[in-house]
């Protein structure tokens, strides 16, 4: 354990929506709404619009941390808050990435980090998982990757974003970037792949592995069910059929293949094809 307090600016005041993890800045902040989870992409729960500080929230659950793979590790909040996803520690020997990011850091989840070099960057899919970033950056001293499609959602500013354009960002010699929209115009996946070992795809919930582990697609939104037209989960396809990768990770607990995983997506592609003729 780190021998302080973790010292989160404004932890007591009740601006993280309970419903998706959402921190808004005090100027940003209207606790009548979400505007995040008023998005046809998200919803709000059956009590309505809620709110919790950053210091409720730590006294009633707390960051797990398990290792997935040699240089993978999952950080979850337990008991599971708001949309429940995970983020993942990639250890590289150019610097760790957090993929994603918890409304949460506590002090073991940053002792653990710490004791592992800290972290280089942080690098995050799509607004969903924006979350408590800017104080994850902040105590960290890290750059935040966020796509410029999506700036718009950005609730808790930062100068530690860095908004990345176009269709693919390099972050290091073995980590990029991939805009695959579709969830999000700005939405992206994580490729890790070096010649030495099999390729990692990491990829939050913009796409989405089945709970069998068979099937891989896209939606629009999961929780109400909007699909996307077969056009544009055809480009999405596409787009990740050209990168070399063996494992997947994505948000949810049963949601990684550590061997596999590009026969599931030229396999769901196939029948994505079949089902709508596409070439």
């Amino acid at each position: 354990m780190i021998p302080y307090k973790l010292k989160i600016e404004g932890s007591e005041i009740a601006n993280i929506c309970k419903t998706c993890g959402t921190r808004y800045s005090v100027e940003i902040f209207n606790e009548g709404e979400c505007p995040v989870c008023l998005d046809d992409r998200q919803y709000l729960k059956e009590y309505g619009q809620q709110w919790i500080s950053y210091h409720s929230l730590k006294q009633k659950h707390r960051v797990v941390i398990n290792q997935l793979h040699e240089n993978v590790f999952e950080l979850t909040i337990q008991p599971a808050f708001a949309i429940g996803q995970k983020a993942h520690l990639l250890v590289t020997e150019f610097g760790n990435i957090l993929w994603d990011c918890i409304p949460l850091l506590d002090e073991s989840s940053a002792s653990f980090i710490l004791d592992r070099g800290g972290l280089k960057a942080i690098a995050i899919s799509h607004p969903h998982y924006y979350s408590l970033m800017a104080e994850w950056a902040r105590f960290f001293n890290c750059p935040i990757y966020l796509h410029e499609d999506d700036r718009k959602w950005v609730m808790d500013p930062s100068d530690n974003i860095i908004f990345w354009q176009g269709e693919r960002h390099k972050i290091n010699r073995d980590i990029n970037l991939i805009r695959i929209g579709g969830h999000f115009s700005g939405s992206a996946v994580l490729h890790l792949h070096s010649s030495q070992k099999s390729g990692h795809l990491l990829t939050g919930d913009t796409l989405y592995l089945s709970r069998d582990k068979k099937h891989i697609t896209a939606m629009y939104s999961y929780p109400n069910f909007i699909p996307l037209r077969p056009e544009e989960l055809n480009a999405i396809f596409k787009t990740i059929e050209k990168l070399d990768f063996d494992s997947l990770f994505g948000a949810f607990d049963w949601q990684y293949i550590l061997k596999g995983a590009k026969n599931i997506l030229m396999n769901s592609m196939e029948r994505h094809q079949q089902i709508h003729q596409l070439g």
